[in-house]
């Protein structure tokens, strides 16, 4: 199998739907990440509970990250366990309109909405998040009411046609203390989720309202 396929199937496998309801392993982070960070070479810092990654939290990128594809990035962990971690970027609207890519999908032809970059890896692959208060079916839990799906499937249930959602593109994923690495030499600033900053903040606005709240706590 092509490395790139591999990678794939890699991150695919790290969907919610390869695990049952209750196995996100959500105190995996703590334990990863403050391990990680006592290696030799790390320098060791006072880590704050809420400054550990895990499934249900944004990775808000650092000022210091160059890459354009990650570039003033805010990311939505939507699987993190101890195979790796898997996320969706929320702030990268394209130029392509949603019922444009699933023009079948009725509910999608009422939102005129964009179709998000959702990250450089299984750019083929769609993936949704949802905010109801029912959990839809073939959809995994995020945290709180946001669930995630990459099935169609989804938009299609009579329960979800009012709901908030978002279609994203592609995924962004690292394989096990990668992320780790990355968070302990400042490239990424953990925060807490918050549904408004997905479904109803502008793009353009979450990033600097997001580093402005960091910033205010003291964490920059």
């Amino acid at each position: 199998m092509p490395a790139a396929a591999l990678i794939i199937f890699f991150l695919l496998s790290l969907l919610p739907g390869a695990a049952r309801a209750g196995e996100v392993f959500p105190s995996a982070g703590a334990g990863r990440f403050l391990a990680y960070i006592r290696e030799p070479g790390i320098p060791v810092k006072p880590v704050l509970p809420e400054a550990i990654p895990s499934t249900g939290k944004f990775l808000v990128a650092g000022r210091g990250i160059k890459d354009p594809r990650f570039q003033q990035s805010v990311i939505l962990i939507v699987k993190f366990d101890p195979q790796g971690v898997m996320g969706l970027i929320i702030n990268r609207p394209t130029d392509i309109k949603v019922s444009a890519v699933l023009p079948d999908v009725e509910m999608l032809r009422k939102h005129d909405q964009p179709l998000y970059f959702g990250g450089p890896v299984a750019k083929h692959q769609i993936f949704v998040l949802i905010k109801s208060r029912v959990k839809p079916e073939k959809t995994y839990p995020v945290s709180g009411d946001v669930y995630v799906s990459h099935e169609q499937a989804t938009l299609e249930q009579k329960d979800v046609q009012d709901a908030p959602v978002r279609v994203y593109t592609g995924c962004a994923g690292w394989a096990a203390e990668q992320l780790e690495g990355e968070i302990a030499r400042g490239d990424w600033h953990v925060v807490d989720a918050d549904p408004e900053d997905i479904f109803e903040r502008p793009a353009a606005d979450i990033w600097p309202l997001l580093m402005k709240r960091i910033s205010e706590g003291g964490r920059l």
